[in-house]
């Protein structure tokens, strides 16, 4: 979709984006005798010309008289002057015009001081794009010239970027991950201003900043968290050097395949503090992802092999891992990876210890416990890949038995 005609004083049919709850919303307050606008990012996207997901409405009413105007509220941030309005079985955030007050941890104000003006209001943005209001009529208040940067496919700070990044330093990840999904530059006065007050992102908390990482990571510039590195945003967890991280761009858009790619990129060119697993946990991902990553990463190591070398890891790990771990090694440059998985996969000849047809209550049974019987049930699907052992249980029993054999000569398991 194009970027929409926007003229001053009026947006043609780009008030067509707003939806009905959002323009009841405003009409409310605006009936009661209150100023309200759509604001922020919901505005920046109308203007680019795509759906905003979510709306977000500024106000001069404050927030009792926003408790009283509308029948169901939740009093999400009061303090900061936000109501969440439900209308319609939707919700919309409702802020008071305001000005902020000292940001002593670097992410909120300490305080905030109610306005009148949405002009005001506007100042405290982080980026011109986003500095932007419009009514229900298409009418868009501007002050900052957010249209004309966005013309110019360029992120720049509302007033002073040191002021604007010292108030919040979530704002320099911000400005690189906007460049990355909308495809825009960064203002030099920007960088110059990252490279400055980059330490300041270490009192982020580990949440927020895998936040901005991943939807850098699942953009069409994922390389651009290369700039977050050596930025030195990311000193927290990673260490600044070289690693080339455009090659994500070619991987599927999923998050656990982006994230395994980025941290075994980062792990083997030597700049992570931490493991893997430990970088991962650091960054609070999910612990599927965490678990999945890390064992990728260690298959990854072996790429590329024969088939038989790809059926065996197949069966030891199971086609999703292995096939994680096929797209780590594709990303680090060792091409037609992920064909060979997918053909050995198609084949279906790896004997996987899900595909066993046999089940650890039955090795139990003969004698084993514990991590011995998660060893055996390895084994035996080892075993049946290389066509040792037919895949039926009889077989497979007997063939367990010839364990517990040894293990009584002494031999253990292997």
């Amino acid at each position: 979709m194009g970027m929409c005609n926007v003229e001053s004083g009026g947006m043609n049919n780009c008030c067509d984006f707003m939806p009905a709850y959002v323009v009841k919303v405003i009409t409310v307050l605006r009936d009661a005798g209150f100023q309200a606008y759509a604001v922020g990012g919901c505005i920046r996207d109308t203007v680019i010309g795509k759906k905003p997901s979510d709306w977000d409405v500024s106000t001069s009413a404050k927030p009792e008289d926003m408790l009283e105007l509308f029948e169901k509220t939740i009093p999400t941030g009061i303090h900061y002057g936000t109501v969440t309005v439900i209308i319609d079985k939707q919700s919309v955030e409702v802020t008071t015009f305001r000005l902020d007050g000292e940001y002593k941890d670097g992410r909120k104000p300490d305080s905030v001081v109610f306005v009148s003006d949405i002009i005001q209001d506007l100042s405290r943005r982080d980026f011109t794009m986003n500095a932007m209001a419009m009514g229900p009529d298409g009418e868009v208040i501007d002050p900052y010239g957010g249209r004309r940067d966005i013309s110019l496919r360029i992120i720049r700070c509302v007033g002073d970027p040191d002021v604007r990044f010292s108030e919040d330093a979530l704002r320099m990840l911000r400005a690189l991950r906007f460049a990355a999904v909308l495809n825009f530059d960064i203002h030099a006065d920007i960088l110059k201003s990252i490279e400055k007050l980059a330490p300041l992102a270490e009192q982020l908390s580990p949440e927020r900043v895998r936040d901005e990482l991943e939807k850098v990571l699942m953009s069409r510039k994922p390389e651009l968290a290369e700039d977050m590195i050596n930025y030195r945003l990311l000193s927290k967890y990673i260490l600044p050097g070289k690693v080339e991280l455009s090659p994500i761009a070619s991987l599927p858009q999923d998050n656990e395949i982006r994230w395994c790619a980025f941290s075994f990129l980062v792990s083997s060119a030597g700049q992570t503090r931490f493991s893997v697993e430990s970088l991962l946990r650091e960054l609070r991902l999910p612990g599927k992802i965490v678990q999945n990553a890390n064992l990728a990463a260690k298959i990854a190591e072996q790429m590329p092999c024969d088939g038989m070398g790809i059926r065996m890891l197949i069966a030891m790990y199971g086609e999703k891992c292995v096939e994680l771990a096929a797209w780590c090694a594709e990303a680090s440059g060792k091409k037609g990876t992920m064909k060979n998985v997918r053909k050995e996969i198609s084949l279906r000849l790896a004997v996987s210890v899900q595909d066993l047809d046999i089940d650890g209550n039955l090795i139990k049974n003969l004698g084993f416990s514990g991590k011995e019987i998660g060893m055996v049930l390895k084994w035996l699907s080892s075993e049946a890949t290389l066509g040792k052992v037919k895949n039926n249980r009889g077989d497979l029993l007997a063939k367990a038995e010839t364990l517990t054999r040894r293990e009584k000569n002494g031999e253990g398991i292997g």
